[in-house]
């Protein structure tokens, strides 16, 4: 399968920087991303704001490349806010989402001046508004509401009935002005995050119609709302039967839709996944080829502690063998597998490939997101692969140095006396102190 039409991530270029970095390896078309973004911001209507979910991928390369062309940053977590800082995102694009934040996160959030912190509860909100008080900043908010009931899709669902994610749209009117009467916060607005991976732009539209109208029913409870956080989902083809995302019909159905919305309305969608995955590769060199009990197994030297997908398992069939050609012989089924001590450890089952020997490379498309950040890295102590960007004319620079060994000793002690340095407390993630 052949890698998205105009990247940098030929299978030369692959082959090279393998050949530099070694294998594991993470490979990116940054001009790529940038380009994506681009094509995405042309085709919204003026009044919707786009936010990368820093989630899908946080490495700084590319978070500096999309706040470099202007887009604003989603977060969820004070790692990520780091990033996204150091990436050049300032606090006005900044927006800080998630269901679990402490009172450092908070005070972090308000001490950046950051757009908008969505709340997910009253009193998560309470909290907020303790911290932005005390330092005398009115904090802007969005309140996260969990429907119940969205049409259904071929995403993978995220607002599940009854889970952990916002307030109960039942009891979301008492909430919200519950919310815009606390000081220290200025309620703005709403957010709704259904699905994930949707392929099918009538079906997004469906979900964003569904949220517009459920902001509109707020509204008329003299509540002030002004902005529409439509969430995240943006999907990407896995698979040669997958359809990519129809972006020109999705963006005609919001256009539409904003003709209809009060002039002082913004929309706001948190792509992660459109912008990134089709923009990154994931390299690993064949170990060894054998077969058990008639099942043919090609063992690589990295797995599911670096590309996590168990969601999404039809996206590791997207593999190609590097330096392989039509010419290369009778083609033969096998299971591709990790080096860990785990049964589970196995990137893709029943794909087809050229028959190969151990110390070739295969590259996995379309790992850009959901990818490095995803694994499970602590298992069996392998050393985390590099990232490199791979420019226009196949040159590649390293993005993130590739781990080592010996950083599995990081931050322990084997006996009392040496215990290491007591963490400062605002890098405690446990602790809700101040």
């Amino acid at each position: 399968m052949s890698a998205p039409s105009a990247t940098t991530l030929t299978g030369p270029a692959l082959e090279a920087a393998a050949d530099r970095f070694g294998t594991p390896l993470y490979a990116y078309d940054l001009d790529g991303v940038a380009r994506r973004h681009r094509e995405l911001v042309a085709a919204l209507p003026d009044r919707v704001d786009v936010h990368y979910a820093l989630k899908a991928n946080g490495s700084l390369a590319i978070a500096a490349r999309l706040a470099d062309v202007g887009c604003g940053v989603d977060v969820c977590s004070r790692g990520e806010l780091a990033v996204a800082a150091a990436a050049g995102f300032p606090g006005v694009r900044t927006l800080f989402t998630g269901p679990g934040k402490s009172d450092h996160d908070l005070h972090e959030a308000v001490a950046r001046g950051l757009r908008w912190v969505v709340v997910e509860s009253v009193g998560e909100a309470r909290r907020l508004a303790a911290v932005a008080t005390a330092a005398g900043r009115r904090q802007p908010v969005l309140v996260r509401i969990a429907p119940r009931t969205l049409p259904s899709g071929d995403g993978l669902v995220v607002a599940v009935p009854g889970g952990k994610f916002g307030v109960d749209e039942e009891e979301a009117a008492e909430a919200l002005a519950t919310v815009a009467a606390l000081p220290g916060l200025r309620l703005e607005g709403i957010h709704v995050y259904a699905e994930s991976c949707v392929l099918d732009a009538g079906h997004m539209l469906a979900i964003n119609t569904r949220t517009i109208a459920l902001a509109r029913d707020l509204a008329a409870h003299d509540l002030p709302i002004t902005v529409v956080d439509l969430g995240g989902g943006l999907g990407v083809p896995y698979g040669p039967d997958e359809p990519a995302f129809d972006l020109a019909r999705w963006s005609d159905g919001l256009r539409s839709r904003c003709r209809d919305l009060p002039a002082d309305w913004r929309l706001v969608v948190e792509p992660g996944r459109f912008l990134v995955a089709e923009h990154g590769t994931y390299v690993v060199t064949v170990l060894d080829v054998k077969t058990v009990a008639g099942r043919r197994h090609v063992i690589v030297d990295g797995g599911i502690n670096q590309l996590y997908r168990p969601n999404m398992a039809r996206a590791n069939r997207q593999v190609e063998v590097l330096g392989a050609s039509g010419q290369d012989g009778p083609t033969e089924v096998v299971a591709i597998a990790g080096p860990l001590l785990s049964g589970e450890d196995v990137l893709a089952t029943d794909v087809e490939l050229p028959r190969i020997d151990p110390g070739r490379r295969l590259a996995f498309r379309s790992c850009g997101a959901y990818g490095y950040g995803h694994g499970i890295s602590g298992f069996s102590a392998h050393p985390t692969p590099a990232e490199v960007a791979i420019e226009p004319d196949g040159s590649a620079w390293e993005m993130r140095r590739r781990g080592r060994p010996s950083a599995a000793l990081r931050d322990q002690s084997a006996t009392p006396s040496a215990t290491p340095e007591r963490t400062p407390a605002m890098d405690r993630t446990t602790s809700h102190a101040p």
